[in-house]
């Protein structure tokens, strides 16, 4: 089925924004610090994207890098749509058993993670939506991520669109 990628952009306060210059990219902990503070600023908007997915009916996984978020937007989602949080602490066959448990689920359900803890050795195809709720510094692990949601020789047959929420004037825009 198709991949269709969607960069979702989004304004936040000043206070948010990062001056992007050469030093804030060769400095791994100022980028980290500037992709947070970006995450932050857009979590309003995250929530409100993710829920029209799930008030439509659609299949979400919504990936993070700091374990804190997950679970500040899984309990947001938790009202609309049956929805699970799973992290880089919980054992891989824990992991495929609470994606298990979501196949089955008739209807819209959501998967909360960070991007880590999903990257590698897991099925996440049945979603058709992926939602980038916070980027990580390295776009090899945006792009494993999203492999795991939309494989070729998957049993997916819908279509999968991943979103990249992109707070603007941040550090977000480098990694895009």
């Amino acid at each position: 089925p198709a991949l269709q990628r969607q960069i979702v952009d989004v304004q936040v306060p000043p206070k948010y924004r990062t001056v992007m210059n050469a030093r804030l990219v060769e400095d791994k902990k100022k980028m980290r610090a500037a992709l947070d503070s970006a995450a932050d600023g857009k979590f309003k908007q995250v929530i409100e994207l993710v829920r029209s997915h799930l008030e439509a009916g659609q299949r979400v996984v919504v990936g993070t890098h700091r374990r804190a978020v997950c679970e500040k937007l899984a309990d947001a989602f938790g009202e609309v749509a049956p929805t699970k949080f799973i992290h880089g602490g919980v054992p891989l066959t824990r992991r495929n058993k609470i994606i298990a448990e979501l196949r089955r689920v008739e209807g819209p359900v959501c998967l909360v993670t960070p991007i880590d803890s999903t990257a590698t050795g897991i099925d996440l195809t049945f979603a058709n939506v992926g939602v980038f709720a916070e980027l990580v510094w390295e776009p090899r692990d945006l792009a494993q991520w999203e492999s795991r949601t939309h494989r070729f020789g998957a049993s997916t047959t819908e279509p999968v669109l991943i979103q990249y929420v992109i707070a603007r004037g941040t550090g977000d825009e480098l990694i895009l």
